[in-house]
């Protein structure tokens, strides 16, 4: 039988920055790296405290050259 799924009380819910950030992994692996900027953007909105949105966050940029410099 297939597995079902947890009752409501042990679910972990996840917030909205978790959720961002899963989507934006998501897009990131389907190289839709702009669609994973946003989400990430989204991700950093909802939680400025997380480093790792950042992280990934830079690794959209890089992928896209988005670069400055002189």
């Amino acid at each position: 039988p297939l597995p079902s799924s947890p009752p409501a009380e042990t679910r972990v819910h996840m917030s909205k920055g978790d959720a961002a950030f899963q989507k934006a992994n998501s897009l990131f692996v389907d190289e839709d790296f702009q669609g994973a900027l946003t989400a990430y953007n989204e991700a950093i909105q909802a939680d400025n405290n997380v480093a790792e949105y950042y992280l990934k966050r830079s690794a959209c940029h890089s992928k896209l050259k988005n670069f400055t410099g002189k």
